[in-house]
């Protein structure tokens, strides 16, 4: 009887044995009888490893062990792997050593935009410490220098604008500004043509080849000789005359228009840069009024206290007065030609109103006025 059972339980603990290293409990100790006895050699053990996150360690290493706590297994025994001398913490099992830093102070220059200052430096792994010294040399200042034009793709710059980089030579950072519409580009005035020249009340055209958009046949505006308001566009052009005669209202000659055209096609007055080019044109001396503080005089009576006609001088007992409502005679020189023209004069009321009865809703008011004059 006891063999049998015996033989019983040998088949049992086998198979139990023979599926992993791990024995039920219950089992535990028919497990240590069998491998006491001659029967020991059928056992074969089967280790389950654990995870890889769940290594075992000591100073020296770390592994991975059989889950089975009555199991000495081990497998994969590796020494600690560290990012610099200096790391404490493995970078497979997270084995905390002792790495203390060796710093040393170090100077970091200045840059465009931070003082220079100097901070502990670990002279082992490079680590930094703390700031020693936050100031030891004053920021330097961004030097920008233009460098390119940075167009969006199938887009004109010279007819849609785009962002102008500029580059900083102590520090390389690169700056964008966004850049409106310059206008085609003008570099050699002699590949362009007047299409049109300007007259006294309307613009003029150029045609030639745009350096920006490669447009052989861009047009760029010339200014009008004259403004909007008729006078002479001094702002663009110098004006240069030769006249037989130079009275206002009996001119006769020419007039030259000068101006210097930039590599955008804008007029100037002078040429402020070498590369600007000279452009002229001539036409027939135009009559016209002669002026007073830059006011044309083409009224019939000039009002005597109107500031517009300062510099009238009236003929020794020929005033205006509002008292009796006569006009006056006198002359003023004009601005342009020097020319010296009679004129009448006349001398309105300055009145001053005092109110004897205030309106009311419904009624008028009345006062009376008192000429100041």
């Amino acid at each position: 009887m006891k063999k049998r059972l015996w033989a019983t339980l040998t088949i049992l603990a086998s198979v139990t044995l023979f599926s992993g290293c791990s024995t039920p409990e219950f089992l535990r100790p028919v497990e240590d009888a069998l491998r006491k006895s001659p029967l020991a050699f059928l056992f074969k053990h089967k280790h389950e490893w654990a995870d890889d996150e769940d290594w075992s360690f000591d100073e020296s290493g770390h592994w991975l062990e059989c889950v089975d706590k009555t199991c000495t297994g081990q497998k994969e025994k590796k020494a600690h792997t560290y990012d610099n001398v200096c790391d404490q913490t493995c970078n497979d099992c997270g084995f905390e050593r002792s790495a203390p830093h060796s710093y040393i102070n170090e100077k970091h220059e200045a840059t465009c935009e931070v003082d220079a200052y100097t901070i502990e430096v670990c002279k082992l792994c490079g680590a930094e410490g703390e700031i020693i010294d936050k100031k030891v040399g004053s920021a330097l200042s961004h030097e920008w220098r233009f460098d390119y034009y940075v167009i969006v793709p199938n887009e004109k710059f010279c007819q849609k604008g785009g962002e102008m980089a500029e580059i900083c030579d102590n520090c390389q950072t690169v700056k964008l500004e966004k850049v409106k519409a310059p206008g085609h580009m003008v570099l050699d005035i002699a590949d362009w043509t007047v299409e049109k020249e300007p007259t006294k009340t309307e613009k003029g055209v150029l045609v030639g080849p745009c350096a920006l958009c490669k447009d052989d046949h861009a047009t760029v505006e010339i200014p009008a000789l004259k403004l909007a308001n008729g006078k002479l566009n001094t702002k663009d052009y110098a004006l240069t005359e030769i006249l037989t005669d130079s009275s206002c209202v009996s001119r006769k000659g020419t007039e030259t228009y000068t101006a210097y055209i930039d590599e955008f096609g804008k007029t100037h007055l002078t040429q402020e840069e070498a590369t600007w080019k000279e452009i002229s044109f001539t036409v027939t001396a135009e009559q016209f009024a002669h002026t007073l503080n830059g006011n044309a005089m083409d009224e019939e009576v000039y009002d005597i206290h109107d500031e517009r006609w300062e510099g009238i001088i009236e003929f020794a007992g020929e005033h205006a007065s509002c008292k009796t409502g006569e006009n006056g005679r006198g002359f003023y020189t004009c601005d342009y030609c020097g020319c010296a023209t009679e004129v009448i004069t006349e001398e309105k009321h300055d009145w001053e109103y005092d109110v004897v009865t205030p309106p009311t809703c419904t009624e008028d008011g009345s006062g009376t006025r008192t000429c100041q004059r």
